[in-house]
């Protein structure tokens, strides 16, 4: 369980969910899209810490500044979130290094029922 002192729903402008393994779930930028999610403040370093090991930590994820929109207002605030590892810059071999994987089943109905649960729009 993860400790934190306030929870907010939010949209983040010109991002994408994606997927970069069926098991494991990211944002990118993308003009014109958006992300629909709850933004934890006041997360104790050792939660934070701790989430991020659980996740992979660098082998996996960086972290990444983000605007958010909370949900009923036109207000901007920043947040951190985690976002896949940049791959190599393959494109100037004519290479795509992005492969967007379908989310397994069982992960993605995790992740709609949280948004349930969140009450999430989208």
């Amino acid at each position: 369980r993860i400790g934190y002192n306030e929870s907010y729903r939010a949209t983040v402008p010109d991002y994408l969910l994606t997927f970069p393994s069926p098991f494991a779930a990211s944002v990118r930028p993308k003009e014109k899209a958006t992300v629909h999610g709850v933004v934890f403040s006041g997360i104790p370093r050792a939660d934070f810490f701790r989430l991020w090991i659980s996740e992979g930590g660098s082998s996996f994820y960086q972290l990444q500044a983000v605007e958010t929109v909370p949900y009923g207002t036109d207000k901007k605030l920043r947040a951190i979130t985690f976002t896949e590892k940049q791959p190599l810059n393959l494109g100037v071999f004519g290479i795509e290094p992005r492969i967007d994987y379908p989310p397994a089943r069982d992960y993605i109905e995790y992740i709609r029922r949280g948004a349930r649960e969140q009450q999430l729009e989208q």
